[in-house]
């Protein structure tokens, strides 16, 4: 019964068990990365839209730079447009000199002084025609003296005028405001922002605090322009890491998250219910092994010990063959019962031998009396 029918019920049981529970493991594995890729490829459509937006603030100034308008009217009739530049804004004249600036003019100051090294539009990035020459550049990120925030300016030369009109932003507050929504405070996701030389532009997250290795995985496949997502093994754990290209800046987005951390605990608790079958198949080995050495074994025993009995042999009885007491009992019956006939082949031993006494007794009496006659 154990041997033929529970235990390999049990072991199919538990195949079945332990089969669906890593079934639904993988399923969850790839549906967190499904999930993270979907989400960096709309964070980075998110970004990729406030830098369109951005730029198109600084290109509608470069456009009213050719108007009648004086460089202090044109910062104060876009001064709701600025809001985004939280570095301000600032012209500059084909000598790089600053001409006007909203705000923060240490700064910019520094950028006039530093211009050549910073990467800002020029006239040698201008077309011939003005419907093309706007083509806003990003410089890499810089360091206010000032305020030590990092910073990322977005310049467009106009060649009609020979201004460059610039705008400072913060990577990180850009981030911050943007990747908020899909990346809540208390998620499990690291989030990495790098530009194209791989500086880290934003790092939020629970691996926040690791420096990130430039041939981090999935960085070298988000500059080059590829959306994905890559299972990466990390700490004795599986990280999802998804990522994704900001093409008009040449950034890259990826994030990082240990996908079991995303499973509820809940579900955690459900997919160790198949380990209730464990003690089960212990406890069908265990029946089995104790159904063989204290009832099978014994009773065979028990079987060979009653056959040389019933050819006489009463000491093989008296040998314990152990096992449960039900067995034990068994043997102490058989031989009290082989002590039993033992006593009666005895008893009848000593009949017969009084009968033959009896006779002889009978037969020397009469031959005595034929004698005497």
């Amino acid at each position: 019964l154990f041997a033929f029918t529970i235990l390999p019920l049990t072991l199919l049981l538990l195949f079945i068990a332990f089969g669906g529970v890593n079934m639904h493991q993988q399923d969850m594995r790839a549906l967190v990365g499904e999930r993270d890729e979907r989400a960096v490829q709309s964070s980075a459509a998110a970004l990729q839209s406030e830098l369109h937006h951005r730029v198109s603030t600084i290109t509608s100034m470069a456009v009213l730079t050719s108007s009648d308008l004086t460089f202090d009217e044109i910062l104060a009739t876009t001064n709701d447009l600025s809001e985004d530049f939280d570095g301000g804004i600032a012209f500059f004249n084909d000598a790089n000199g600053l001409v006007a600036n909203t705000d923060n003019e240490g700064f910019w100051r520094w950028v006039s002084q530093n211009s050549e090294t910073l990467s800002l539009a020029s006239p040698s990035d201008a077309s011939t025609t003005l419907s093309t020459s706007l083509e806003p550049v990003f410089s890499s990120p810089v360091t206010d003296p000032v305020s030590g925030h990092s910073l990322v300016i977005v310049s467009v030369y106009v060649p009609s005028e020979n201004v460059v009109v610039a705008g400072a932003f913060s990577p990180e507050t850009l981030a911050v405001e943007t990747l908020l929504p899909t990346y809540p405070v208390g998620s499990h996701v690291t989030i990495f922002l790098l530009d194209g030389s791989r500086q880290p532009l934003y790092v939020s997250g629970v691996l926040a605090e690791d420096s990130l290795d430039p041939h981090h995985p999935g960085v070298a496949e988000a500059l080059a322009g590829e959306n994905g997502v890559l299972y990466v093994k990390m700490n004795d754990t599986e990280h999802v890491v998804a990522y994704s290209p900001i093409e008009l800046t040449g950034w890259a987005l990826v994030t990082e998250e240990e996908w079991e951390m995303v499973v509820s605990p809940s579900l955690q608790l459900t997919q160790m219910a198949p380990l209730v079958l464990v003690p089960a198949f212990v406890l069908a080995l265990f029946a089995l092994w104790f159904g063989a050495t204290q009832i099978v074994q014994p009773l065979q025993k028990l079987e060979a010990k009653a056959a040389a009995l019933a050819w006489g042999d009463f000491e093989a009885i008296q040998e314990s063959v152990g096992g449960i007491s039900e067995v034990q009992h068994l043997q102490m019956e058989l031989t009290e019962m082989s002590r039993k006939v033992q006593a009666a082949q005895e008893g009848l031993h000593d009949y017969i031998g009084a009968i033959t006494s009896a006779q002889e007794d009978e037969r020397m009496r009469l031959a005595r009396e034929l004698h005497d006659e």
